[in-house]
């Protein structure tokens, strides 16, 4: 909070010091970044605004020498009339105005100018949105007094609706220089030092510098405050009550969304700040450029994408929906402090690693979640209304199969590719970006799921062969792990701005792969009537598909949460009638066992992770009944495992043909654990963990898609082999091959000199890997227990290969090798790279 939100400085609290420096306190302004501000005066008479930096940040000696930095900067930079002077400071050492440097023991802090005016986050509160004519003066005025600063070589880096004081000579700048306060590497969102979430630039959250372009992005967010009164994409605090889901959702947003501008009405302002806002920093225009921008005719908007060869239009008619889905009830209230807030962002991806190749940490989000683990990569798509999608009739679903003979495009080194806009435009979507959803495989074709919908390709040629688009600018959630009978299982819902910006996820369908049409008459919704919560992200841990039921995650009456829910539906695979649910909102089954919100299909019977009171191990729950919503206890617990949440994300569930596989967090540790059962042999066997990679595993608790570098092929597991490593990470660099049945190893290879290998997929004559060495490009090997049959370079795939810090996806199609890539995060990202396959269909 600024000075100006506060004309008349309350009062001094009991705790407060009497006098700072050479000045006398007055009252308290406010709490921002670096501590409290106070209304000071000096001896002379003179009114400041005087900040006194926590003690946290004042012991740490980076923090001081930076402030330093800053301070001498301050001091060179003319004010005018658009920048708040900067008066006095002590920061330990030789910065202070008396010359020596104050008094290294007593507090820090920064002295400027008291300017007794309402901030720009006052006055619209109180007025409401500026004028037209006064934003456009406002946007050149904020522009000019940035690019005085950027002309001292200072950036402002703390620019929000509370640093712009609005006075009657036109708006003021205050707060500059913040930007060299060093990011703290455990902070997230929430965390006050590093910033106001609505007003935070990309580089800033992803731990980059902070630049002149971060100053002209966070402009261009201000400038959307002023002109539409609330900002882009209205996150709130995400501090205290916000919850990690929300963190994750809100960081996904902030480094991969474009904001949405519509809402400014002056069609030269809305230009000015859609480019100040673009993603890419190198994009956006300099300050000093901005009031000429201004001064521009804006162009009409471009007509939409053609769409890829051999894929017709998708007209606007097609894209309208036919049936509207049942009403969900009116929308929570949002939770106090997040009034609102993506589907990755991904839980959908982990954004891709700053500074080294795939695999080097998890940095970005390290500190979103506790132990280390990995939430959804949530990159959110458009906004749109509950609609009802049933086959061709189910949304938008359009067969070509006409255009034959369409040549692979060789992008991204591999036979032919698509990057995430490719995707997007692939399904006929508006955007030019779309979020990896997950991937499927019948013998013939490779089908691509995206926020923006889905497409099955030719795999030699790349072809479009049909693609499915949810309507109403609606978007895809999840997608199950397998498939049955080249059927699969999906959640499809709408982007709810008005409960904390999410993914509301409340649609089930079940679509064949071999014409992409949807099986049941009608969607399955996913919401009770009366709920005033639904499924959200998280609800991908519980969908899965069977031989004779789909799993999903279900809202009932019960369900008060804004979002997400640990409660299940049970439908019928053939029919779409639906089985059972459950609706207990969270609270305890009558045997104690709260559910986690992890479930899986296998045959008929739904399995489900519970919590139970009476153990302080996980259970493994068997719902058997088709009629019954009471479920069976499987004897023998999973012992060892801490209690597993899906709104944590502390764990992972899927299954193979005959077999179920938990990952769970270790008990002691923040390494993994994994469960193997087999129904009707035995109980819940503990894995052999033994030269396992545990650390690669925690990377792949995510429910947004299947798990990578966890491969189930008949009745064997296969997984990374490593260094038993708690945290931190360590080389992954082989296989291992684990007997579902029994948990017990069957083999392991080592690849000499491996620095990181993933596992793609698994065939009767071995696992296709990319193995990874230093100094050298990737290179694709089919390995068994006899050692490495094959071995290809990937040298022109590399970039592709090596690009996020997500697993890369592997399937098996004819003689192709489908390779998807979790963390396509923005335009140019590789998505889906296809190649020759080192094995083929007739060996499996």
């Amino acid at each position: 909070m600024s000075e100006g939100d506060a004309t008349g400085a309350g009062p001094l609290r009991p705790d407060d010091p009497a006098e700072v420096g050479p000045y006398r306190l007055l009252g308290r302004l406010g709490t921002g970044r670096l501590g409290v501000t106070y209304l000071a005066r000096s001896a002379e008479g003179r009114a400041v605004a005087l900040r006194v930096v926590e003690e946290r940040l004042a012991r740490d000696a980076a923090f001081r020498a930076r402030l330093g930095e800053t301070v001498e900067a301050a001091r060179r930079v003319e004010p005018g009339p658009l920048l708040v002077p900067f008066v006095d400071a002590n920061t330990g050492g030789a910065d202070a105005a008396d010359g020596d440097g104050g008094d290294a023991g007593a507090p820090l802090w920064l002295a400027t100018a008291y300017v007794e005016a309402p901030s720009l986050a006052r006055l619209v509160a109180e007025r409401g949105p500026l004028p037209a004519e006064a934003a456009r003066e406002t946007a050149t005025a904020l522009a000019t007094a940035l690019a005085t600063l950027h002309d001292a070589g200072l950036t402002h880096g703390a620019l929000t609706p509370s640093a712009v004081l609005m006075t009657e000579d036109g708006p003021r700048l205050v707060d500059f220089g913040l930007a060299h306060v060093p990011r703290p590497e455990s902070a997230s969102l929430g965390d006050p030092l590093l910033g106001d979430p609505d007003y935070l630039s990309p580089e800033r959250l992803l731990g980059l510098p902070e630049t002149e372009a971060s100053d002209v992005c966070t402009l261009g967010a201000v400038l959307h405050f002023a002109a539409v009164g609330r900002p882009p994409y209205e996150l709130g605090d995400l501090g205290g009550t916000g919850s990690a889901y929300q963190r994750a959702v809100a960081t996904q947003r902030i480094v991969h969304e474009r904001p949405d501008h519509a809402a400014v009405p002056d069609p030269a302002l809305r230009a000015l700040i859609a480019a100040c806002t673009d993603r890419n920093p190198t994009a956006r225009p300099s300050a000093a450029g901005l009031p000429r921008l201004l001064e521009q005719p804006v162009p009409a908007a471009p007509p939409p994408p053609a769409p890829p060869p051999g894929h017709p239009p998708v007209s606007a008619t097609a894209r309208a929906a036919t049936v509207t889905a049942p009403a969900v009830g009116p929308p929570p209230a949002a939770p106090p402090p997040f009034p609102a807030g993506p589907g990755g962002p991904p839980p959908g991806a982990k954004p891709r690693a700053v500074g080294g190749g795939r695999r080097t940490g998890l940095a970005v989000l390290a500190g979103v979640l506790c132990l280390a683990l990995v939430v959804v990569a949530v990159v959110l798509v458009s906004q749109g209304s509950d609609s009802d999608p049933s086959a061709s009739p189910s949304g938008d679903s359009t067969t070509d199969g006409q255009g034959g003979g369409v040549a692979p495009n060789g992008k991204l080194g591999f036979t032919w590719g698509l990057t995430a806009t490719d995707a997007a435009r692939a399904v006929g979507g508006d955007d030019s970006y779309a979020r990896f959803v997950g991937v499927w495989r019948t013998d013939s074709s490779v089908v691509l799921g995206t926020s923006e919908g889905m497409t099955a390709h030719d795999p030699a040629t790349g072809e479009v062969l049909w693609s499915w688009q949810p309507p109403d600018d609606g978007l895809v959630c999840s997608m199950s792990h397998r498939t049955s009978e080249d059927v699969g299982a999906f959640t499809y819902g709408v982007f709810n701005s008005e409960v904390g910006g999410i993914e509301q996820c409340h649609q089930l369908q079940t679509i064949a792969l071999d014409s992409g049409e949807a099986v049941w008459d009608s969607p399955v919704s996913l919401t009770g009537e009366g709920a005033t919560g639904f499924p959200n992200l998280t609800g991908g841990y519980a969908l899965s598909i069977g031989d004779g039921v789909v799993s999903a995650a279900y809202a009932g009456p019960a369900t008060t949460a804004d979002h997400g829910t640990t409660d299940l539906v049970a439908v019928d695979a053939e029919t779409g009638e639906v089985r059972w649910t459950t609706d207990l909102g969270g609270e305890a089954m009558p045997d104690g066992c709260r559910l986690s919100g992890f479930a899986q299909a296998l045959a008929d019977v739904v399995y489900a992770v519970a919590n139970c009171e009476d153990d302080a191990a996980p259970q493994l729950l068997a719902f058997d009944d088709p009629t019954s919503a009471e479920p069976q206890r499987i004897p023998a617990g999973l012992t060892g495992c801490a209690p597993m949440s899906n709104d944590l994300v502390t764990g992972l569930m899927t299954a193979g043909q005959d077999h179920l596989v938990v990952g769970c967090q270790w008990n002691e540790s923040a390494s993994s654990a994994l469960y193997a059962y087999t129904p009707g042999v035995g109980l819940p066997m503990l894995v052999d963990m033994t030269g396992v990679s545990a650390d690669a595993l925690n990377d792949e608790f995510n429910p947004s898609h299947t798990p990578g570098n966890l491969l189930v092929d008949g009745g064997t597991l296969y997984v990374p082999h490593g260094e038993e490593v708690v945290t931190g990470g360590g080389p992954s660099d082989g296989v291992v091959a684990i007997d579902l049945t029994t948990g017990q190893q069957l083999w392991s290879y080592t690849h000499d000199g491996s620095t990181s290998t993933t596992l793609l997929t698994a065939t009767d004559s071995g696992v296709e890997i990319i193995a990874e060495r230093d100094g050298a490009p990737p290179s694709l090997y089919l390995v068994n227990e006899e050692g490495p049959l094959e071995g290809t370079p990937l040298k022109e795939q590399a970039d592709a290969l090596l690009s996020g810090t997500s697993a890369p996806l592997g399937v098996h199609t004819g003689e192709h090798l489908a390779i998807a890539f979790p963390d396509a995060f923005s335009d140019d990202d590789p998505m889906l790279g296809v190649m020759p396959s080192a094995a083929r269909d007739e060996e499996r």
